[in-house]
């Protein structure tokens, strides 16, 4: 084959995919596939196929809704729609109540982001999926039900909403994203499903008044500063749990006890830093990936095995040792 001169990109047909003949790559842009996911499951790998499916949504976006922006009441229910569209009712700051269809299937991202007098709000049972921040800084929002048949928790999906005081997760939600409950300054009840296996990055994050929370069996993983600065007075971390993450627990002031079960086999810096009231922290197991700082040196005693690794760790940064 010939090179063209000066190296300059040859294309004997424009209309066609484009072919660099001084390049063995050849890029053509890709078709519509299913999406083929290997995963690997008890040493062997295991397919599925999602086939892609077009489908039509009937939507309603912020241009058709704009007659609702001064409104203190949106009344959608006569409306024929699948998809109320991203944004669609951000920033509506006098909007105090919403009745949505019934056949609504999905919430868009930030969809009623800042409506900050929002204060009722009926969620049909039809949705499937509300996207990442869709009711962030709804500040006068004080209760609110989740759709049954939901599955995921967007990121941020309830951030700021300082007037929140108590929800129920539906038990069909498997997977609870970073930042849901951020700064729910007032939330003191939650229920949380019970097949749930992690808990990610600050979830619960500056919930000043949340005392009590009954972790599911199931979880595995508690994520980054998922529970900083939150009010807790005490927590049983389930037997299957296998890591706490970086400061998971950090400045949780109302804390005492801490039972670290057998099944835990990593722990972040500064998990329980700032946990001023805390005494006494048991060890059941001997993990062996342990962070810095886990602890407030001084008043806290850790209850640990003669010669362990939490033993040597505990000689480290010089904390007070219980042997069992």
């Amino acid at each position: 084959m010939i090179y063209p001169p000066n190296e300059k990109e040859y294309r004997p047909n424009p209309k066609r995919h484009l072919v660099k003949y001084y390049s063995k790559v050849i890029q053509v842009a890709p078709k519509d596939k299913d999406a083929v996911v290997r995963t690997l499951h008890n040493g062997k790998y295991q397919i599925e196929i999602f086939k892609k499916v077009k489908t039509t949504q009937r939507t309603l976006d912020q241009r058709r809704v704009n007659a609702y922006k001064k409104e203190s009441h949106m009344d959608l229910r006569l409306r024929n729609i699948d998809y109320l569209e991203d944004k669609a009712c951000s920033g509506f700051t006098k909007l105090k109540g919403v009745d949505l269809p019934h056949n609504l299937k999905v919430i868009g991202s930030r969809t009623f982001e800042n409506c900050a007098r929002l204060r009722n709000v009926t969620l049909p049972d039809s949705i499937m999926d509300i996207g990442t921040y869709a009711f962030k800084g709804c500040s006068d929002l004080e209760k609110i039900k989740l759709p049954l048949n939901i599955k995921i928790l967007r990121k941020g999906l309830f951030k700021d909403c300082i007037a929140l005081k108590k929800i129920q997760i539906p038990d069909n939600v498997k997977l609870i994203e970073p930042e849901v409950f951020s700064c729910c300054k007032k939330l003191h009840a939650v229920q949380m499903p019970s097949h749930i296996s992690i808990i990610q990055n600050r979830t619960f994050e500056n919930c000043k008044v949340l005392k009590k929370i009954i972790l599911p069996e199931t979880l595995k993983n508690i994520g980054k500063e998922c529970f900083s600065s939150c009010g807790l007075e005490g927590i049983i971390l389930p037997h299957k749990l296998e890591i706490i993450e970086e400061s998971a627990f950090l400045k949780c002031k109302g804390i005492k006890t801490v039972m670290i079960p057998k099944s835990v086999n990593r722990i972040g810096k500064w998990a329980f830093h700032g946990c001023l009231r805390l005494q006494h922290v048991y060890f059941e197991g001997d993990p062996p990936e342990l962070g810095e700082w886990l602890f407030n040196r001084g008043g806290t005693i850790v209850h640990c095995k003669k010669g362990s690794n939490v033993d040597q760790y505990c000689q480290k940064y010089e904390y007070n040792v219980l042997y069992r």
